[in-house]
């Protein structure tokens, strides 16, 4: 599968909503969100020239913090965007320990010391980014298949996941050739595809395959990110509900907090996405897998 960058010039993202109250659904306790990014002092860690945004500032750890005990949160996995060096990861996940976990976008060229330091640190997998439409990537920069190929190997010794971005309609072509390292494979935002395609849709309909057969995990993020309707982002509960029922042990949740890449549109408030939790997984039992029991297990809290 090929694809062709793009060149424009990065884009200033608008800076996430102000949440003034918690959500209505309480989450249970040990509750994780599973996808956020923070973002370092560029004076002191530049962004990647090849790169499609700009973060606004202030999406530091501590505002990630205020927003988590707000909303009943108690851990949390940072994933790495790749326009910053890992450090602005690794600075959080040492501060934290026990409360957080990461996701790093890697280069294949790097070292096994690097490895082992991610590692001590509660790096816990790796992102890559396959996400294209119409052949071409959205978005610039980031770790890339030939990446994870160097990589795997060496990543497997640490049980570490590949957590792939990617459009779910795109699953024939990639699940064999990911499935083949041997490695847990966390598809992202629910396979990333929009809402008007239908939960029958070929690639959707692939993607619950693979789940149901435990052969892939599954992030019931991004509502607001597959949603054609808009906010409350209820046309995206189908497919949570559809991706949930095809395995309740292989599905996690996450905010996505800051929500980079909002350019000219409302940025989601993370109280109304809180709210769709009960809508995604109505059974206590559910939500218990999906936010406290599914995230201990892939991401080792309580492990170190």
């Amino acid at each position: 599968m090929t694809a062709t960058p793009t060149t424009s010039q990065p884009r200033s993202c608008l800076p996430p909503e102000d949440v003034s109250g918690p959500a209505t659904f309480v989450p249970p306790r040990g509750a994780c969100d599973a996808h956020v990014h923070v973002f370092g002092d560029p004076a002191r860690h530049p962004y990647e020239e090849e790169r499609s945004f700009t973060p606004p500032p202030g999406l530091s750890p501590a505002e990630l913090d205020k927003l988590h005990r707000l909303l009943g949160f108690d851990r949390s996995v940072i994933v790495q965007t790749g326009i910053q060096s890992p450090d602005v990861m690794l600075e959080a996940l040492r501060a934290e320990p026990n409360r957080l976990r990461g996701v790093a976008v890697l280069k294949g060229d790097t070292t096994d010391r690097r490895l082992a330091e991610l590692h001590e640190a509660g790096v816990r997998g790796i992102r890559i980014n396959l996400f294209q439409r119409a052949g071409v990537h959205v978005y610039r920069g980031g770790a890339r298949f030939e990446d994870l190929e160097a990589l795997a190997p060496r990543i497997k010794r640490y049980g570490w996941h590949v957590q792939a971005w990617l459009d779910a309609s795109d699953l024939p072509y990639w699940a064999p050739k990911l499935l083949a390292f041997g490695l847990d494979i966390v598809v992202d935002h629910m396979g990333r595809i929009t809402t008007d395609r239908g939960v029958d849709s070929p690639g959707f309909a692939r993607l619950c395959e693979l789940l149901r057969d435990g052969r892939v995990w599954c992030k019931l993020s991004g509502a607001d990110r597959i949603s054609v309707a808009g906010a409350p982002f209820t046309d995206a509960v189908p497919y949570a509900r559809a991706l949930l029922s095809a395995n309740a042990h292989r599905v996690v949740w996450g905010t996505d907090w800051p929500h980079v890449n909002y350019f000219d549109s409302p940025v989601p408030k993370d109280s109304v996405l809180v709210d769709l939790i009960p809508a995604f997984a109505s059974d206590p039992q559910d939500q218990q897998r999906l936010l406290v029991a599914n995230p201990a297990e892939l991401y080792g809290f309580d492990k170190r």
